[in-house]
């Protein structure tokens, strides 16, 4: 016996945005601005992740002399 996750139609979230939303004109909107937000939410964890990952590999060494410094 498998367990599955419930589709979005199973969990009713179309039927709510439809209910709230009065117009498809108005789904459409809702739509792209999930959208928006997704990606924005996406372009953040991308960001975040790198300044992790950069803060963590500047702990080790490379390897190599200190930069030199300009008079």
């Amino acid at each position: 016996m498998t367990a599955t996750l419930p589709t979005l139609a199973q969990v009713g979230i179309p039927s709510e945005v439809a209910n709230v939303a009065g117009s498809p004109e108005q789904v459409i909107l809702v739509a792209i601005g999930a959208l928006m937000v997704l990606a924005a939410s996406a372009v953040f964890g991308i960001l975040a992740a790198g300044g992790i990952v950069e803060a963590i590999v500047k702990q080790f060494p490379s390897g190599g002399g200190p930069p030199e410094s300009r008079r």
